[in-house]
Order: C-alpha cells, then structure tokens, then sequence
C-alpha cells in the first residue's frame, strides 16, 4: 500500500494505492461517494479507513507496516500494524475497481479533520498543488 497526499489550499487529496503504477491494472468500475469511516487512535490522530464492501482488498505493492483485515463485511486499512481504533468519524470516499478488487480509494479531506498524518508516513509519497 502507498499514500499520496496533495496540499490544495484547506484541502488534503489523498489517494491510496494497492498496486504498482509500474504493474497497474486498469479500472473498470468504481464508486461514488461511497459511505467510508476515517479512523483515529486515542491521540485523534489519523491511523487508516475502514468501508463496508464485499468488493476485495489484497495489497499487490511491497508490504510495509500497513494493516488490512476483513470481518463481518468491513474492511479496515490501518496505516501500521499494531494501532488501535478510538474514534470512527463517518465520511465519503472515492473508490476505483478492476472487476471486484479496489485498487485505489481517494479521499478529497479538510486539512483540520486529520491534523496528524504521522501514521501514515511510512506510506506517503506528499506533493504541493
């Protein structure tokens, strides 16, 4: 899994992959607005996402920290092992399919939701619109 994020003015754009551009497969469906929850540690400090979907979720980049787990029809993504969820805060997500894997999720984030993304750093590839 890898995290790109792009600063546009009060905004974070995040984008989470789950494949190599270098090994990409091509979408072919998605989803609007998509019911997802941002996940936060005892800190408020962002630590992953989590949907409901029977669409599948499999890493196909070089594992690093990263969690993800299916159960009872959820998926939660943490951006490392080991964290624990305090804080579900309910939002909209952007998802892109190939055939019933997502291979990415994008979220278009207001910079004061998730004020800390140091969780995420070991994932995150960061540029300024």
């Amino acid at each position: 899994m890898k995290i790109r994020m792009q600063e546009a003015d009060e905004l974070l754009l995040v984008y989470i992959y789950f494949y190599e551009q270098e090994g990409y497969m091509l979408n072919n469906g998605g989803e609007s607005y998509k019911e997802c929850y941002l996940l936060f540690d005892e800190d408020n400090d962002w630590i992953g996402i989590s949907l409901e979907s029977e669409n599948k979720i499999k890493d196909h980049i070089e594992i690093h920290n990263g969690f993800i787990n299916f159960a009872d029809n959820e998926w939660t993504v943490l951006f490392e092992q080991g964290l624990q969820i305090h804080n579900k805060v309910k939002y909209e997500c952007i998802t892109d399919l190939h055939g019933h894997f997502y291979t990415g999720i994008e979220l278009i984030l207001v910079k004061s939701i998730v004020p800390n993304i140091s969780h995420a750093t070991n994932l995150l590839r960061m540029s300024q619109i």
